[in-house]
């Protein structure tokens, strides 16, 4: 399988003075067709070409070599390094081109990287168009705490951009593996809230529609949703938690995105849906890596491991795979559910795959051979939802209207009180002292994990909050009578 490795930072400083030197004035432009449709005439063309299409790739025309492999583009224009094409012929991965034959002459590999870095032009009349790189803070991954406070929220509106006669299903939830914060699926909006005081603390639009999953990033400062109508549209979405600022989108699909994630070094985003592709894309420019067609039904969860070795995948059928994290390289096939695949986890280590199914059943996966290590019964009728703490517990929800924890080797620990409908969703808070879950009529409760109480409720349909007092609207009052304070806002 072709691999593909992000551009370096020195790369990325020289690459817009490279494209402008490109477009300058009296300097000789490299082109598809001028140059390098020769040399792949020489070189390439004898597979790659409309007949044979080795590895789904033909790069006899133009629009052929730019509309890549049948699995993900092999020229992104401006960024030879991050280019399979060239990475293939420079002989710096795997499978090295030509095949079964002797690299390229520098002075073609050379032409090649120009060409690449200059925009990737068509031809003397074209002009070079590379998207200016996106910035989202490249994370190491690490499964220790990252320095410094976690990130929360600051003076985000507190503003409900949809307020409905009642609440719907809660559609998703995700809690920052850091920090004291959960997020919420509401109708075209996620509600941020703090899991010890129990109080909103901003709003995010999704004006796309329904977000169906939620997921944070590794070190907690991105937030992930992936939802949008079905049948008509489906985007994944990312904000800066602090800020609530969004920072990007990926995805551009016909139907809802009903699963996603963003991996650990926050490179990459992966999704799926009702299409049955697993695509991956690029967070520095929203460019699609890889497209992967092996699921038979609809991809219903998507995990990377916090280490970023490892993507797993789910589908309505039962179908679980997991993949190589950088090259999507099919790694593991688990068999063994008899229903669809609902939620998908890793232990903090990366060594154990936790998979909730409509069978009932959870499975704990091993890492280092594919093999199941751990299977139980959870939740009659089906599991819904299923996640880890730090310390390898679990919490599972069901269509027994419960959530439960359970120990790290699988054995019950505490069932919760029944909620009034079908448990939709369940996560530990970031010390693993509280679990936040939901259910279909939109109940929303936290708990105690020790003693299994409930602390509190959340509501996925805040009300819209009192209008601000005028400053100039007063009310002229008798000497002796005190002046009415202003409602506080809370």
């Amino acid at each position: 399988m072709i691999r593909l490795q992000r551009i370096a930072f020195a790369f990325l400083i020289c690459v817009p003075a490279v494209a402008l030197a490109a477009d300058s004035p009296g300097a000789a432009k490299i082109t598809y067709q001028d140059q390098i449709l020769p040399l792949f005439r020489n070189s390439c063309l004898n597979c790659h070409n409309p007949d044979k299409k080795k590895g789904g790739l033909d790069i006899s025309s133009y629009s052929a070599a730019m509309a890549g492999s049948d699995s993900q583009k092999v020229i992104i224009p401006g960024d030879p390094d991050g280019s399979v094409l060239y990475r293939l012929v420079t002989h710096s991965d795997e499978p090295k081109m030509p095949q079964k034959a002797d690299k390229l002459p520098a002075k073609d590999l050379d032409l090649i990287k120009q060409w690449i870095a200059g925009g990737a032009l068509e031809n003397s009349g074209s002009k070079a168009v590379i998207k200016p790189k996106l910035d989202l803070g490249v994370a190491t991954p690490t499964i220790a705490r990252p320095a410094g406070p976690p990130p929360m929220p600051k003076g985000l509106s507190l503003e409900p951009l949809v307020r409905t006669k009642r609440p719907g299903p809660l559609n998703a939830l995700a809690a920052s593996p850091w920090a004291p914060l959960a997020a919420i699926g509401g109708q075209k909006q996620i509600l941020l809230y703090h899991t010890q005081t129990l109080e909103l603390l901003g709003v995010l639009p999704f004006p796309e529609g329904l977000p169906e999953c939620l997921t944070f990033s590794r070190n907690g400062q991105l937030l992930l949703c992936g939802g949008g109508q079905g049948a008509k549209l489906g985007r994944v979405a990312v904000w800066d938690i602090t800020t609530g600022k969004r920072i990007t989108e990926v995805g551009d699909e016909f139907d809802v995105v009903l699963a996603a994630d963003i991996s650990p070094d926050q490179k990459e985003i992966a999704l799926g849906g009702p299409a049955k592709m697993l695509r991956v894309f690029a967070t520095t420019d929203g460019e699609k890596l890889h497209n992967v067609k092996k699921h038979t039904d609809w991809i219903t969860a998507v995990a990377y491991s916090p280490d970023g070795k490892w993507l797993a995948t789910g589908d309505r059928s039962g179908g679980l795979y997991v993949w190589e994290g950088k090259t999507v390289r099919e790694y593991y096939t688990l068999s063994g559910h008899k229903g669809g695949i609902t939620s998908l986890a890793y232990r903090d280590d990366s060594k154990l795959l936790a998979s909730a199914s409509e069978d009932g059943s959870i499975k704990l996966w091993n890492m280092d051979g594919g093999t199941q290590a751990k299977n139980w019964n959870a939740h009659s009728g089906g599991v819904l939802s299923v996640s880890f703490t730090h310390d390898g517990r679990l919490t599972s929800a069901g269509r027994d209207k419960t959530t439960k924890t359970w120990k790290p080797d699988g054995a019950a620990e505490k069932t919760f009180d029944a909620f009034p409908d079908i448990a939709l969703h369940t996560a530990f808070n970031d010390d693993g002292s509280r679990v936040i879950s939901g259910d279909w009529s939109g109940a929303i409760r936290v708990f105690n994990t020790a003693d299994g109480k409930k602390l509190g409720d959340l509501t996925p349909n805040p009300k819209p909050l009192p209008p601000d007092p005028s400053p100039t609207a007063t009310t002229l009052k008798p000497a002796t009578q005190p002046t009415t304070k202003p409602i506080a806002r809370k």
